[in-house]
């Protein structure tokens, strides 16, 4: 029996566990905001971010597909104004996907992210 269990640490004999994409979710939104560099997930929190957040119960930024045994992953960010944009998607790729393989036993098979905006100092906070 144990020949027709799929390849993850979340499937065992005598059950399995399932990650809701929420919970990916969460992790991305918290890792990627610890990364030196990131304002906000999420478009920018002009009237529009605002309008899609409350619509969408605070999810605004982070997209995921999460499957038995990988998960594909959107991100949306706002980043300081004058850090280098693809250092700072490299670092919040690395950070994201280790932390989300760790804490889930998902593998991460896409970790997309889209720089919507820059924070220039001055501007309100989110």
């Amino acid at each position: 029996m144990t020949d027709d269990l799929p390849d993850s640490p979340l499937t065992v004999v005598n059950g399995r566990t399932v990650i809701a994409d929420g919970v990916v979710a969460t992790i991305c939104r918290t890792e990627a905001v610890a990364v030196p560099g990131v304002f906000e997930i999420g478009p920018p929190a002009g009237a529009l971010g605002r309008v899609r957040g409350a619509l969408s119960r605070g999810e605004t930024g982070v997209e995921v597909e999460v499957g038995q045994v990988q998960t594909a992953i959107s991100l949306t960010l706002v980043a300081e104004y004058g850090v280098p944009l693809e250092s700072l998607a490299g670092d919040v790729r690395a950070r994201v996907i280790g932390q989300v393989e760790e804490l889930t036993g998902l593998q991460v098979t896409e970790l997309d992210i889209a720089v919507a905006d820059l924070h220039l100092d001055g501007q309100d906070e989110p």
